[in-house]
């Protein structure tokens, strides 16, 4: 029996900031795999040839069967322990695809292929012991502030999961703003039963409420279900006050996903359990403010309990914005300081997350680009040291922010009530019936919890 188990983290996005632990972070391109747990494809050489062969589980319960060869693959046969060999014509072609039934989660099918075009005259024969894989399922969710300023830079995070725990995938991420394409992060990796954030930095010209949307899209290998690739949030979008004020919203996520499946071949359950925190919050601060010497410092607990505290002292910029400028600093958590020479104020914005890495954009919707690497960029989550979260949410969450600009200070104190959990529970007992795709009787229960508690406060900063 396969038990796997996600640990908790806690996900602190707000002025919740850490020590930095580095002086500059190490930065990697989009194209480097932080790490890949994938059930390797299976590969073999006979002579001078060589093929890769790769075998994914759909959820229709069809395999896909994919073979790349050094040579021409003119005849391929497939053999598994459920049913007698099958032979295809490989049409002397480098690449080799079908889709066939019978086979199952975890099986294994042996693939042997007649490889030319490499030894001379010679007809190479190469034989791989290949397991089938699920596909990859990835699966989206997006934490926003409750609010922002238009035409206003601000920072949205999305995370991203692989659920089926067998296949990583390659994916571009897409962020939407009523449906209009409004930022992006191309080429990221997430790992099988990987945890990757997606930290989105746009300029929304919109007013009103707008509906935000992430999505994975271009998912390689394909993508199991793509219903899940998506999630959304709203924001209000409104024009700046000629006073300082703050925002601030938190949400805590408790998640458990229980599977258990029988195949003739085996026994297979996976075990998935978690929890999130969020934080965010925004302060404006109705005059310019030297981008220099900047520090942030904050805490944030419940019911006497400490949730988090730390601080931010690391920033680059300024760097031009439509308006304006903006410094940001330079590890996680996120802080982005903005002056909006239109609206005549500066805002101070916080978002942090613990996750296996934190992508960032291009930022192209703003001036950024001189300042931006040639391509996306995802940085090692060093910040955050452990994965337990320390209190849970009561009735309320408060917090105590203090930044400092060029010796100037502010200071807000933001009590943000918690509202009722919102829960969602799907719960299949254990059933069989027969599959006529693999032409034998297939077991499966599944258990799915969720419950999310959210909260968000407006106010003055005193």
């Amino acid at each position: 029996m396969h038990r796997r188990r996600i640990r908790g983290a806690a996900i602190a996005a707000a002025a919740l900031l850490v020590p930095t632990l580095y002086a500059q972070p190490q930065f990697f391109p989009n194209s480097q795999k932080y790490k890949d747990s994938s059930i390797p494809n299976a590969t073999g050489r006979s002579g001078s040839a060589s093929i890769e062969a790769r075998a994914l589980f759909n959820s229709n319960h069809s395999t896909d069967i994919e073979l790349t060869s050094s040579g021409a693959i003119a005849k391929v046969q497939l053999q598994s322990p459920a049913g007698p060999a099958r032979n295809f014509d490989g049409s002397d072609g480098s690449t080799f695809s079908t889709n066939v039934g019978g086979l199952g989660p975890h099986a294994h099918v042996g693939i042997t292929a007649n490889v030319r075009d490499v030894d001379g005259a010679r007809t190479d024969v190469v034989s791989v012991d290949e397991i089938v894989k699920r596909r990859p399922d990835l699966s989206a969710s997006i934490v926003a502030p409750p609010s922002a300023v238009r035409g206003h830079t601000v920072l949205i995070r999305a995370t991203f999961n692989e659920r089926n725990g067998d296949v990583g995938a390659r994916a571009n991420f897409f962020l939407y703003a009523d449906g209009e394409l409004i930022d992006r992060v191309e080429g990221a990796w997430v790992d099988a039963l990987g945890r990757v954030d997606a930290v989105f930095a746009p300029v929304i010209d919109k007013s009103g409420d707008v509906t935000l949307t992430v999505a994975a899209a271009d998912v390689n290998p394909g993508d199991w279900d793509d219903s899940n690739n998506s999630a959304s949030a709203h924001i209000t979008m409104k024009d700046a006050a000629d006073f300082y004020s703050w925002q601030a919203s938190v949400s805590e996520e408790d998640g458990r996903l229980f599977r258990h499946e029988q195949y003739s071949w085996g026994d297979f359950t996976d075990d998935q359990k978690g929890i999130q925190q969020g934080f965010n919050v925004e302060g404006i601060i109705r005059s310019e403010v030297p981008q220099t010497a900047m520090k942030l410092v904050a805490t944030a607990a419940t019911g006497g309990q400490p949730l988090y505290s730390g601080q931010s002292t690391d920033f680059i910029g300024p760097f031009r914005t439509w308006d304006g400028y903006c410094t940001e600093s330079i590890s996680s958590p996120e802080v982005t300081v903005c002056y909006d020479r239109g609206m005549a104020y500066t805002s101070v914005h916080v978002s942090f997350g613990a996750a296996d890495v934190v992508y960032r954009s291009y930022g192209w919707a703003t001036r950024r680009n001189p300042f931006a690497p040639e391509e996306p960029r995802f940085e090692w989550n060093t910040t955050y040291a452990a994965d337990d979260v320390q209190a849970r949410f009561g009735s309320s969450v408060s917090m105590t922010i203090d930044f400092e600009a060029a010796g100037q200070k502010w200071h807000a104190d933001p009590i943000v009530p918690v509202g009722a959990a919102d829960v969602f529970q799907y719960d299949q007992d254990m059933q069989c019936r027969h599959d006529d795709f693999l032409n034998m009787d297939v077991c499966d229960e599944i258990h799915l919890w969720r419950s999310t508690r959210r909260g968000s406060a407006y106010g003055f900063a005193n």
